[in-house]
């Protein structure tokens, strides 16, 4: 299997300490990556979902238990909501995905 980053998400945990995610980005660059910032974690979250739904991609949240900790609260406020009702046709019976 030939895995490839495709794109970071770069964000910053709400934590004193943190690095910038300028700098970040900037190691990105230097790797050859392609990047964004995003900013709050919940934000940065949301995009790498959005871009998952595109093309299939995998989340990950990688390098601070800070950001993997504000993901997950920003996973659970999200699985809190009620599911979206698909349209007529698609899904089983019309039921709304989960």
């Amino acid at each position: 299997m030939n895995l490839k980053i495709k794109k970071l998400i770069v964000t910053r945990a709400d934590y004193p300490w943190a690095l910038e995610v300028e700098k970040i980005v900037e190691l990105a660059r230097q790797a050859g990556l392609e990047s964004e910032a995003a900013i709050p974690v919940e934000f940065a979250f949301m995009r790498a979902l959005e871009n998952s739904e595109k093309d299939g991609s995998i989340v990950l949240s990688a390098g601070s238990m800070f950001v993997t900790a504000e993901a997950m609260r920003a996973w659970n406020k999200m699985s809190l909501t009620p599911p979206t009702p698909l349209p007529l046709g698609e899904g089983r019976r019309g039921e709304g995905r989960k």
